[in-house]
């Protein structure tokens, strides 16, 4: 008797036959990523600011040595930057600052046995800091298999010193640190000093519109910071996103106040109490928040130890009780501790819980017998999440450490202070324009930088409090005093993380994973915007939060004006700000990183349709208003899979849109 044929039990096609279609399909994404004509190859230099200066005050440096006026050592800055640049570097730079001897420190030391130098204070207890290390410097050249190669994708030139745009970027953090606890009811509603200091900053070239844009990329990002059809700057646009959707209703996004509906659950409560069900789990939207009123790096002898390197984290201040996020101090909180991609985590959770469709081009859409879950389903998108979050952020930091490494607002603020305090010689060749920038900010009759001043000193009894020796002798400034303390107020006691200003890692995920949740969940419906009403339902209300930290309803804003696109892109804007908030980024930061983000996200998208065996699309909106659909026909060839761009799949199109955020 013949046995049986097993052929009749097996997949087809299989063994070498699907070994064959699998390396088919691989190599198709190999080509797509490949493909100059439509993924053009373009080396955009940095703003050059390292050549033109001397004494490198706008160049990334924190953690290698500094003079007591915050100057690097150049030399330092030369191995440092070279160590950067080179792709086979072990990373053996100096770290801190100079030992008693004059001599720097290897990579990695730690502070101990008493070698405190007249650079690193003591704080409470006698311990002296131990030194900070910097962040990931070479996973910029780090390849990826899948995505676009960091390479491939880049940000234009940041801002430079002494310009219109820049001058306007750090009024911007100045005024976000004076306002971290005004409420965002205030915001919203154009109430108390959100009004006041719209005004004051309105008068500023940039915002005024009486300056030339120095390029494309500038003029775009200045049309982005007002609402539609506006030349003006306004309090209900004050801190917003560049997306239409992001300028409407209340300031945070809906998706970091509202829970789901929990076991036993059948009405909604105060929108289900900010409890997300996470499995037999729930995640609390509440945070921890920081201590009102105190603010870090208010001082030379703080702000001096931080740039050396000194961790000093551990003296964050809290408050007693969690509450929902109200002001940008919580919002700051939130983004110092949040997992990168937990946000939009969250968020798809609360989508997945209540049902919001997925995209209208996906195979199991309607179908009468397969629904999904391992294909266009919960675990397929809420994996995809992580996976473009760790492609984002090695493309981001090779525009950190291997092309831009801009300096962080708490180093300009710090320049201006020396040219406030004639110490401008300090500053070399860049003398001229660090005081441009303090007389643009100190004379335009604004009084930002006085206000500043005043907040600064205030701060004294904070920094007294934290154990910093106050009365150590400085070089500079002699017992500490600064005639004009224009230093940034941080909401961090280490100011920012050990990597630099451009691009923001936050906001190149928000762009990355904010355009996989656009492209998984339909958005429109009959060719309309869906509203958040349609989706969450007419029984539920747009929320914001009270001055005493609970759920109010959003005053003057309904879920049918919000759309479910506005409330993920203003996410991303939430989320990306909150870093400019805490003092860390800069508006240009948030707005170039997105797009950044965006395309990591479109190029693995793109490259995934390869996988699929059937007609798939997905369709969405991009940052810039554009309607991107990405598609497959299921097949492997030539143009089985493509992306169009308002319409069009045709090369020149693609690639314009793929160059459009450096052009």
């Amino acid at each position: 008797m013949a046995p049986p044929d097993q052929t009749l039990y097996r997949p087809s096609p299989e063994g070498a036959a699907r070994a064959k279609i699998a390396k088919d399909r691989r190599d198709a994404a190999t080509k797509l990523a490949n493909d100059v004509k439509t993924r053009p190859i373009r080396q955009v230099p940095s703003n050059l600011e390292e050549q033109i200066y001397d004494k490198l005050p706008s160049s990334y440096s924190k953690g290698l040595p500094h003079d007591p006026y915050g100057i690097v050592d150049t030399s330092a800055y030369d191995l440092y930057r070279d160590a950067l640049t080179d792709a086979k570097a072990d990373f053996e730079v100096p770290l801190g600052p100079v030992n008693e001897a004059g001599k720097y420190r290897p990579t990695g030391y730690s502070e101990g046995g008493g070698n405190v130098t007249n650079f690193f204070r003591q704080h409470n207890g006698g311990a002296p800091f131990i030194v900070r290390k910097w962040e990931s410097p070479l996973a910029g050249h780090y390849y990826s298999l899948e995505g676009p190669d960091a390479d491939r994708v880049a940000m234009p030139p940041a801002p430079k010193l002494g310009s219109d745009e820049l001058i306007a970027e750090m009024a911007e953090v100045y005024v976000m640190a004076l306002m971290r606890d005004s409420d965002f009811n205030a915001f919203e509603n154009g109430q108390g000093n959100a009004r006041t200091y719209c005004d004051m900053l309105g008068k500023l070239p940039w915002f005024a519109g009486t300056g030339t844009p120095a390029n494309a990329q500038e003029q775009r990002r200045r049309n982005a910071r007002f609402a539609d059809g506006k030349t003006a700057l306004s309090s209900d646009v004050l801190f917003r996103g560049s997306t239409p959707g992001s300028k409407v209703g209340p300031y945070l996004s809906q998706f970091l106040l509202w829970g789901t509906k929990g076991k036993g659950q059948t009405r909604p409560t105060a929108p289900y109490d900010g409890q997300i069900q996470f499995g037999a789990q729930t995640i609390n939207q509440r945070i921890l928040p920081q201590a009102k009123d105190i603010d870090y790096m208010a001082n030379w002898a703080e702000w001096l130890d931080v740039q050396n390197g000194a961790d000093v984290g551990f003296l964050q201040q809290f408050e007693s009780s969690e509450r929902l996020m109200k002001n940008p101090r919580d919002l700051a909180t939130y983004v110092h501790f949040d997992q990168l991609y937990q946000a939009y985590f969250n968020a798809c959770l609360i989508m997945l819980e209540n049902k919001v469709p997925f995209d209208a081009g996906f195979p199991n859409n309607g179908h009468r017998t397969r629904g999904a879950f391992a294909s266009f389903g919960g675990p397929h998108i809420l994996s995809l999440l992580t996976e473009v979050a760790s492609r984002a952020l090695k493309a981001v930091r090779r525009q950190k450490f291997q092309v831009h490494r801009r300096a962080r607002p708490e180093v300009i603020a710090a320049m201006m202070t020396l040219a406030a305090n004639s110490q401008g010689a300090k500053l070399g060749s860049a003398k001229g324009d660090v005081e441009k920038m303090v007389a643009e900010l100190d004379h335009r009759g604004i009084g930002l930088l006085g206000q500043i001043d005043a907040h600064n000193r205030g701060q004294t009894q904070f920094a007294q409090h934290r154990g910093f020796a106050m009365a150590h002798p400085l070089v500079w400034p002699s017992n500490n005093q600064l005639d004009c303390n224009y230093l940034l107020p941080m909401a961090f006691p280490e100011g920012s993380p050990m990597h630099a200003a451009y691009g923001a890692g936050h906001a190149t995920v928000a762009g990355a994973c904010v355009t996989i949740l656009k492209a998984f969940f339909a958005m429109t419906r009959d060719g309309k915007p869906l509203t958040m009403d349609m989706v969450f339902g007419a029984d539920m209300a747009a929320q914001t939060v009270s001055s005493s930290g609970g759920f109010a309803d959003a005053c003057g804003a309904a879920l049918a004006d919000l759309t479910l696109q506005g409330e993920l892109d203003k996410l991303a804007a939430n989320i990306s700000i909150g870093r400019n908030m805490a003092g860390v980024h800069y508006y240009t930061d948030y707005y170039e990183s997105l797009r950044l983000g965006e395309r990591v996200a479109v190029g693995i998208l793109q490259e995934q349709m390869n996988n699929y065996i059937e007609p798939v699309t997905m369709s969405f909106t991009d940052f810039d208003g554009h309607k991107v659909k990405v598609g497959t026909s299921g097949k492997v060839g030539r143009n089985e899979t493509y992306l169009e761009i308002d319409g069009s799949d045709a090369e020149v199109d693609v690639a314009g849109w793929w160059e459009k955020n450096v052009v």
